[in-house]
């Protein structure tokens, strides 16, 4: 078993990395579904409220199921098997902060 130090390196790389490919991934599929770039800081006065509603919230999901499936690879990796139920993935999420 991984030591607690290193578990918890491995946990905060693993969710920083997933959400940045949920972001790059994300931002790629609007390009490409709209034609335009994503909202972002520098486009926030330009776009319609409608739009940026729903690319907040798609992301949001994306981001949080990224961070749920980094959780559980990690989990797996460091021989802890699968995360089970909701109160695991919390726990996880607390040793990334601790």
């Amino acid at each position: 078993m991984a030591s607690s130090l290193s578990k918890k390196i491995l946990l905060t790389l693993g969710v920083a990395g997933a959400g940045i490919l949920a972001r790059k991934t994300m931002n790629a599929a609007w390009e490409k579904g709209s034609g335009r770039e994503a909202p972002n800081k520098k486009r926030l006065n330009q776009g319609d409220w409608k739009e940026i509603i729903m690319w907040t919230a798609a992301s949001g999901a994306i981001a949080g199921l990224a961070r749920l499936a980094a959780l559980e690879g990690i989990h797996r990796v460091a021989g802890e098997g699968a995360i089970e139920d909701a109160g695991e993935v919390g726990e996880a999420a607390e040793e990334i902060e601790a």
